[in-house]
């Protein structure tokens, strides 16, 4: 999240004719209220450089989560800045003075914040909880939208612009299916004035790759920032779906559907989500029924059946053009008929009576209702196909949906299996999966059995990945992070001839780690010393490691692998032959085109290429598994910057993955550690 500072810059006279050190106000007040609120962004002195700074100050004062404006002085650019802060965002501006000038006219309907010019950090508390509820009020503060109430505020994404290189390094971490630089980039895009935005493409791409554990941590610091983001909700309820999690899906929906303003086709979305939780839970109350008899009983009389179509009949009533909608509509119905001729029994007491009217009147129903559907469907996905010719693209979805809709609707076996042949051509990763389970539902109810064979077909030369976020779960993952061997004999870190004696300790380190479960793979990087035998330990155990190196390996041996000499780069290449055979190397590098920082991140405070290596691994691990240790060959010495063993162990901490340490002392003074 970023704050701009409205305020008057140095010292200056107040109307009392006393003096106001607005520097110091921020030293002492603002800036502790932002930090201890983790919020980034500070005044234009950021920002100042050579050129005209009006462009970057009007864009941080229209796309900043939150604004906060000293008005203890009549300053003319303090109350400049305010207007058009006031004209274009409705919310989320924070009014700050001190008693030294009146409050102008316009201004004292306002509310605000006073502190003491001589004490300023006595407001810090005060201001901290102000904070905190301006964020996170929904109403209007700006006077302009209060008196205005029809007045809708600027999107702020139509002012920002995601850096070409970060939406590239996006695009192929994507097309590589690489989760873990999915999540490194959305954490790199944090503090930017592009964070929000460059986060959703990240977010976007996770989903497309089914990194729905990735996806949720975007989505959710989104959501965090900005409650009613419409994109944000949409698919935290579709991730918590596909994570089986209902009860946040619905509460995800639910913030959706409060949401003022929006069009047809966005609530008819909306009633479609509904609709697919609905359906999963439908489909998860008879889904492990061993009996197929009792399993069809189940499924037909679940009243999520008929909520389910409601929900989808409901979305189509919006728009008439969701053939999605009407598809799934229509399923559902064509599956309930299909089960009720299967158990005329549960039917009739489900809806008949004594004379079995009513249970016929409701299949003449269902019939009226399926024969209107078909057409529906048939004449949208009719119109969406000529649509999308004439813009000349392709249509993966409209595809897929009309390989369904004949699935159910046309019995040549040929024309089934070569729509699905069509849509499988232009699927995106996965997509496959989501699908064939489909058409396991049909086969798990023991309706259109024909027809899913001819569509099964299809999926002949494509494999059934049964990888889920879900099966990750259970995945203990070990990194590792330890001191090279030492270059100069006095630094005492890793003494050249300790090597038999590092390995043993990482040896007992990483066999006590094995004694809590099975490690399904361990992850470090490939430098001489800790790094190196790590790997070698790994092997010796029957644990799968992962090589990961900032840069290629020709590159990366010269600073980290030779410089000690010995026999620490035949060892290198042994390990990164094996690696590159198994598939477990991986290289910063195919991230970005370059061995330094790329340029959208060069502004970074705090950042460097060092600190980025082991971020990227921790994502990396966080993207693998749920059970993560780090290990860690360490002299205990405090930090010496961003990139050191110290700042790694602080970053892991904060995800929450639990550390092991190993000190050089244990092992050459022989001492115990503290």
């Amino acid at each position: 999240m970023r704050a701009f500072i409205i305020r008057p810059f140095g010292t200056k006279e107040g109307g009392n004719k006393e003096q106001i050190n607005f520097d110091e106000v921020e030293q002492k007040l603002i800036g502790p209220a932002l930090e201890r609120m983790k919020i980034h962004g500070r005044t234009t002195v950021e920002i100042m450089r050579a050129g005209n700074i009006r462009e970057d100050m009007f864009n941080r004062l229209l796309t900043a989560d939150v604004v906060i404006t000293d008005i203890s002085l009549h300053n003319p650019n303090v109350f400049y800045e305010l207007g058009i802060r006031h004209a274009f965002r409705d919310k989320h501006t924070l009014l700050l003075r001190c008693n030294s000038s009146p409050v102008p006219f316009d201004l004292l309907t306002d509310r605000y914040l006073e502190y003491d010019r001589e004490h300023p950090e006595q407001t810090v508390e005060a201001l901290t909880a102000a904070l905190q509820q301006t964020i996170n009020s929904e109403k209007p503060d700006s006077p302009v939208f209060q008196y205005l109430p029809h007045l809708k505020p600027e999107d702020s994404a139509l002012f920002l612009s995601v850096p070409r290189e970060f939406r590239e390094a996006v695009e192929r971490a994507e097309s590589k299916r690489l989760k873990g630089d999915l999540l490194l980039l959305a954490a790199e895009a944090e503090g930017f004035v592009w964070e929000i935005e460059g986060m959703r493409e990240v977010g976007r791409a996770q989903l497309d790759i089914n990194s729905h554990t990735g996806a949720r941590r975007t989505w959710e610091a989104i959501q965090r920032q900005i409650p009613g983001d419409l994109e944000a909700n949409s698919k935290l309820s579709t991730i918590y779906l596909r994570l089986k999690d209902y009860a946040q899906s619905e509460q995800a929906l639910n913030r959706v559907f409060e949401l003022e303003g929006l069009s047809v086709g966005q609530l008819s979305e909306a009633h479609v989500q509904r609709g697919r939780n609905l359906k999963e839970q439908w489909t998860d109350s008879w889904w492990n029924e061993p009996d197929e008899g009792q399993r069809r009983k189940l499924a037909l009389r679940s009243p999520l059946l008929q909520r389910a179509y409601e929900a989808y009949r409901n979305a189509l009533n919006y728009d008439l053009n969701n053939y999605d909608a009407g598809f799934n509509a229509l399923s559902l119905l064509l599956i309930e008929t299909n089960l009720a001729a299967h158990l005329e029994d549960t039917w009739k007491q489900l809806y008949g009576d004594e004379d079995d009217e009513a249970g016929e009147r409701e299949k003449k129903k269902r019939l009226r209702q399926i024969k209107q559907l078909t057409a529906a469907v048939d004449m949208a996905i009719e119109a969406d196909r000529k649509l999308i010719e004439r813009k000349g693209v392709s249509s993966f979805n409209l595809e897929s949906v009309e390989a369904s809709f004949f699935c159910l609707t046309s019995k040549p076996a040929m024309k089934i299996t070569q729509a699905y042949v069509d849509a499988l051509e232009m699927a995106p990763p996965y997509a496959d999966t989501a699908m064939r389970d489909a058409l396991k539902v049909y086969q798990k109810l023991g309706v259109f059995t024909d027809e899913v064979a001819a569509a099964l077909e299809a999926f002949d030369s494509v494999s059934d990945s049964g990888t889920s976020a879900l099966n990750a779960q259970s995945r203990r993952i070990l990194l590792f992070a330890g001191h090279r061997v030492d270059t100069d004999p006095t630094t005492g870190r890793f003494p050249k001839d300790k090597s038999e004696q590092v390995k043993a300790k990482i040896r007992e380190m990483v066999a006590r780690e094995q004694e809590h479960g099975e490690i399904f793979f361990g992850m470090a990087s490939g430098a001489n010393g800790g790094d190196i035998i790590f790997h070698e330990v790994c092997a010796e155990l029957n644990i799968r490691t992962k090589l990961y190196l900032p840069t290629a390996a020709k590159r990366f041996i010269g600073p980290y692998v030779e410089a000690v000499g010995g026999d620490w780069v035949e060892r290198f290449w042994k390990l990164h032959e094996r690696a590159q055979k198994d598939g477990d190397l991986h290289i910063l590098q195919d991230l970005d085109t370059s061995d330094e920082l790329p340029r959208w991140l060069q502004e970074k405070s705090g950042y460097s290429v060092r600190r980025r290596n082991y971020l990227w691994v921790l994502n990396h691990a966080l993207s693998l598994g749920s059970q993560i240790t780090l290990l860690v060959f360490w002299d205990g010495q405090p930090s010496t910057g961003p990139g050191d063993i110290p700042d790694l162990l602080s970053l892991a901490e904060e995800n929450g993955i639990k550390t092991v340490r190993l000190y050089t002392k244990e092992i050459f003074e022989d001492q115990p550690s503290t």
